[in-house]
């Protein structure tokens, strides 16, 4: 279906006169559309809908949690726009689900964050966001992806994917090192298990590019917000410091460059916690060193679960794409532990 012919059936503003596809994002299809007058720009993405089945959950989520934190602190996430029977989202004739968010044309994201300053912003932001999702009543959030963050439900995919399957004495390595890291992480796992920490509302995929910055003010605006439910506020945390402790990208090749940036780690660090640190446990606060390897190794699995299994979750650019992830997340999930000397 054309973008210009789904965004008609949207309550907007001007005339949408372009569009481009916006290439970042592992899971949606995404389109920036420019509008002729050009403080009216719009982003129309396309729901996955083999990953989000119940998409009435979905969108019922993120029009709660966009309406609640932006009643408490304006553009801290994207504006929800409505179709013309007031629906959260269109259906077209082929089944696909679309959505409509209001461009913020001040703002700017980035893959891999280019200063200490742009970090600590983007630390600053989901911590703000987290507080904000701290006065929002858990009860009324869905759980849209059940184990999506959930250690033994990640590393049993891995197992499962490799029944029946040719696997070759490289994979055989990498899956070895995967069991080792496995063990070490489990502190984060027990502590769930046994209650020790609080389940909170959260975000639950906090990578950088997850994350707006005003071009010329000290505000931030947190998007993509279709993993919002019931989580640990370690995965937060852990997801940005995954995507900020190194320059090196998701995809990295050469694993001899993944390095970590102490002055980086900080800036998150710092970020992170001048905002959420009031509602966190020292529960919380004591696991925050191995919050970072958890999300790098969450990561580093499924990316190999998904390259075992055909690639059928991500977005890949070419073969062995997803491996080419697996080595380099589990990788930095070692150097984190170095890092925090765990």
């Amino acid at each position: 279906m054309n973008p210009l012919d789904i965004v008609q059936h949207f309550r907007i503003n001007g005339q949408i006169k372009s569009y481009e596809a916006i290439r970042s994002g592992h899971i949606n299809t995404s389109y920036r559309l420019f509008n002729l007058d050009p403080k009216s720009d719009y982003l129309l993405q396309k729901i996955n809908t083999t990953i989000f089945k119940d998409v009435d959950s979905l969108m019922s989520n993120i029009a709660m949690v966009a309406n609640h934190c932006n009643s408490l602190q304006p553009d801290i996430t994207l504006t929800l726009i409505s179709t013309i029977q007031d629906n959260l989202c269109f259906k077209d004739s082929e089944n696909n689900y679309w959505r409509l968010y209001k461009w913020m044309n001040e703002y700017e994201s980035f893959d891999t964050p280019n200063t200490i300053a742009h970090i600590f912003r983007g630390g600053r932001g989901f911590g703000k966001f987290s507080k904000l999702l701290s006065t929002l009543n858990s009860q009324k959030i869905n759980q849209t992806l059940p184990g999506f963050h959930d250690l033994k439900y990640r590393y049993q995919q891995l197992l499962n994917s490799t029944i029946q399957q040719d696997i070759t004495n490289e994979i055989n390595l990498w899956l070895a090192k995967s069991k080792g890291l496995y063990e070490i992480l489990s502190p984060i796992r027990d502590a769930i298990s046994k209650k020790k920490i609080p389940k909170r509302i959260t975000h639950n995929d906090t990578k950088f590019n997850n994350i707006l910055l005003h071009k010329t003010q000290e505000i931030e605006c947190v998007v993509d917000l279709e993993t919002v439910m019931p989580g640990y506020i370690l995965y937060d945390y852990g997801d940005g410091i995954r995507t900020s402790a190194t320059v090196c990208p998701e995809d990295e090749k050469v694993l001899e460059k993944i390095k970590i940036d102490k002055s980086r780690v900080e800036a998150f660090k710092e970020g992170f916690l001048s905002e959420a640190n009031d509602i966190m446990y020292n529960t919380e606060k004591t696991l925050l060193p191995l919050a970072g390897p958890l999300l790098a190794y969450l990561m580093g699995i499924r990316f190999l679960t998904d390259h075992m299994m055909g690639d059928k979750y991500y977005n890949i650019e070419y073969p062995g794409h997803n491996f080419i992830r697996a080595k380099s997340q589990l990788t930095l999930c070692q150097r984190l532990l170095d890092y925090e000397n765990v």
